[in-house]
């Protein structure tokens, strides 16, 4: 399977609100309403230190990865998703270490993300690049915890 990894553009949009939406319509996303729609277009429109890169196989976007520089040289993971279909075969491994080396080229020594504690999915996807568990935020705005999960960049990685 050849994917091609590339970043994201204005035509890609939909692509990616529906991307979002599944990911909400499967709880591993905060619920994703109308006004977190047009939130999320304004922030995609003004953020700096921002990057959304999407995954294409075969002209189709199956996947993305979205994140940014944090304080003090931490690289943020805001959002991994691939689709249902193509999942269980590398494809997040493949976004999540573009990520990583984006993140080792801007001068960041660590990523950090937010997993909601029942994304097993997700959870798994991290352990297995070198993440551990950095700490549970208790009750979140949906009542749900969440894990803080991190991993620090090794020398010639």
């Amino acid at each position: 399977m050849n994917i091609n990894i590339r970043e994201f553009n204005n035509d890609d949009i939909d692509f990616i609100l529906e991307m979002i939406k599944e990911g909400s319509s499967e709880n591993v996303f905060r619920k994703f309403t109308k006004l977190n729609e047009k939130k999320f277009l304004d922030y995609l429109s003004k953020k700096e230190d921002y990057w959304l890169y999407v995954a294409v196989f075969d002209d189709e976007i199956i996947g993305y990865i979205d994140f940014e520089l944090g304080i003090g040289g931490v690289g943020i993971l805001l959002g991994i998703y691939v689709k249902k279909e193509r999942r269980k075969k590398g494809i997040g491994t493949m976004l999540l270490n573009y990520a990583v080396k984006f993140l080792k080229e801007h001068c960041c020594h660590k990523i950090r993300t937010e997993v909601y504690s029942y994304n097993f999915s997700a959870k798994e996807l991290c352990f297995k690049n070198k993440f551990f568990l950095e700490g549970i935020l208790i009750n979140d705005e949906y009542n749900r915890n969440l894990e803080i999960l991190s991993r620090f960049f090794e020398e010639g990685e």
